[in-house]
């Protein structure tokens, strides 16, 4: 099978990137050809008047990109067409492109964006809002959503707007969701259920190993921002002896995390900054449990799936996607988002019944090998391919 897979990388690669890279290792690593078409955000200039012309050129409807996938359809000849990501350089350009070769598309849904011009359904304050889900994405602009920036705001708001009402979406095959929740998010949005296939992320679990023992610390593996839940984090650690912290990742709160550290004396939590994956992973399979205090719909987090595969459950607050990952009393525990109460009873609960840790050790690693698992996600994924060429046939 031939795959064209086309991506608009962000200036910081992230799950999307990772999920790219994985299919496509899976693909070829079973004999199938794949190719990318991809664009990046570094492109854009840094100057605000300059960006926003830069993006009202390419954001509503590229020339180059239509012209440039319609020349690398016909001399790739893909069977299928897997879009992750088109916003803001790639454009809806890509959706007329395949369509007008008659070739099937699939779009993997990896964030909110066809309901949300910043894909979070986030505020700039932080706050969790969904204004633009069915109504006025001039919300957006207003708030000024992406970046803080007005004339970003406006270019994708625009785009999105046109698009919707234009029906361009309508034009992918199947759409490929990696949760329950960001499905029905979609389904509200418009897109109709028939056309979304919830299928998990997967990946490459070789060089991720088990510890058969842990110490007494607890991790936090994020961004360092406010809708990570990163000070309620803290909040939590702020009168908790007899258990440590490692904070690993780096953000626009690391300074303020650091202050708050050494204000109230917690000598007994630690800011790792950013640590490459090898040694990211010794530091989490060590760790008791891990903490996950996100105030925002999380979709399918690789946080949650790394620590699952390195067999630590995970303390995480009940938003978005994380309840099909964490399984309450199974391989972790839930609490209300925000709450620094019910996150300290639930790191009790565990620090109070080893039996009951020890447990979850062992169902963590259970579920990762069976959602997570390579073969799996390849089958699921050619399954999804193979569908759509079918009906296009």
């Amino acid at each position: 099978m031939r795959v064209l897979a086309v991506h608009n990388y962000y200036r910081n690669r992230g799950g999307e990137a990772r999920t790219l890279g994985e299919e496509k290792k899976a693909m070829e690593a079973h004999g199938h050809k794949v190719h990318l078409y991809t664009r990046d955000n570094r492109e854009i200039s840094d100057s605000r008047f300059l960006q926003f012309w830069q993006l009202a050129v390419n954001v509503f409807f590229s020339i180059k990109t239509y012209r440039e996938v319609i020349k690398l359809i016909r001399r790739f000849a893909p069977d299928v067409v897997h879009i992750h990501n088109v916003f803001p350089l790639i454009s809806p350009s890509v959706y007329f492109a395949v369509k007008r070769c008659r070739i099937p598309m699939v779009q993997t849904l990896h964030n909110y964006r066809l309901g949300c011009p910043n894909g979070l359904f986030l505020d700039p304050k932080g706050a969790v809002c969904e204004k633009c889900l069915s109504g006025n994405v001039f919300h957006a602009v207003l708030k000024k959503c992406l970046r803080g920036n007005f004339w970003q705001s406006l270019a994708v708001a625009l785009s999105l707007g046109l698009h919707r009402m234009l029906g361009t979406f309508r034009k992918v095959d199947m759409f490929i969701s990696p949760s329950r929740f960001l499905k029905v998010k979609m389904m509200e949005a418009g897109i109709p259920e028939e056309k979304i296939r919830v299928k998990p992320h997967f990946m490459d679990t070789n060089n991720m190993s088990r510890s058969l023992t842990y110490e007494p610390y607890a991790v936090f593996m994020g961004r360092l921002s406010r809708e990570k839940g990163v000070m309620t984090l803290l909040q939590a650690f702020k009168g908790r002896k007899g258990l440590g912290l490692k904070i690993i990742g780096e953000g626009p709160l690391l300074d303020d995390a650091r202050r708050f550290i050494d204000k109230n004396r917690l000598s007994h939590v630690e800011c790792l900054g950013y640590i490459s994956s090898e040694k990211r992973f010794n530091v989490v399979k060590r760790a008791a449990f891990m903490l996950f205090p996100s105030l925002y719909y999380e979709n399918f987090p690789y946080v949650l799936m790394e620590s699952l595969s390195l067999g630590v459950p995970v303390i995480a607050s009940s938003i978005g996607g994380v309840p099909e990952l964490i399984e309450d009393k199974q391989n972790g525990l839930l609490y209300s988002p925000g709450s620094v109460k019910e996150m300290n009873n639930q790191i009790d609960m565990l620090l109070r019944d080893a039996s009951l840790l020890a447990g979850m050790r062992k169902q963590a690693g259970e579920k990762a090998d069976i959602v997570f698992n390579e073969k799996k996600g390849y089958r699921q994924l050619l399954d999804v391919y193979r569908d759509v060429m079918k009906d296009m046939g």
